[in-house]
């Protein structure tokens, strides 16, 4: 069974300023009517969780339009993408399908991806422009995430799903006040969730 705990939104916000540090972290934001996603600052205000679909897919993280062969990779910190919803993830597989087959293994593709912690959101509301449901997909991240992030309540509820979403929250709860929770704490999500 995955780990589930959840954090306060305060303790939330220090935890991702302490992650830019060692990462590139990109969370969901709202600009006008629209939301994409933003590298994260010291600025919480305009972040947004539980909804759907931001702007910019997430295929552009791991097949920019453009990139820069010349300069040495490794100079880049890793990404932490944050606030992925359920269709994104699932998007992942065709793209792992085509890229990483063993016959060619786009090396550039390879390296973003396993350079990337993903961390899906719960959509509690759905766009006009959504329709996950009608593929058999649950707006809940499952396959491909790293870990899965529900905000209720004054508080982020993690759950863990991946040896890399493991990694990165091992030392959460020392720091913070990350506590794990029950399946009674986590059906308050699912209730929001089951509405859409």
């Amino acid at each position: 069974m995955n780990r589930t705990f959840k954090i306060t939104d305060r303790d939330w916000g220090s935890f991702l300023l302490e992650l830019s540090g060692s990462y590139h972290v990109f969370v969901p934001g709202r600009l006008y009517d629209s939301i994409d996603y933003k590298l994260y600052t010291e600025d919480t205000e305009n972040i947004v969780y539980n909804v759907a679909k931001p702007v910019t897919p997430l295929k552009m993280f791991f097949l920019p339009v453009k990139t820069n062969l010349v300069i040495e990779k490794n100079r880049y910190k890793k990404n932490v993408i944050i606030g992925i919803p359920a269709c994104d993830l699932q998007a992942i597989e065709i793209l792992d399908a085509i890229y990483l087959d063993p016959v060619f293994v786009d090396m550039d593709y390879k390296e973003r991806r396993e350079n990337s912690i993903l961390i899906g959101t719960e959509c509690f509301e759905s766009a006009e422009n959504c329709h996950c449901t009608s593929y058999g997909i649950e707006p809940r991240p499952g396959n491909f995430a790293d870990a899965s992030l529900a905000s209720v309540d004054g508080y982020k509820m993690i759950t863990v799903l991946s040896p890399k979403g493991e990694a990165l929250f091992r030392d959460l709860s020392g720091n913070y006040s990350a506590e794990d929770i029950g399946p009674e704490e986590v059906s308050r999500a699912e209730v929001k969730r089951e509405a859409i």
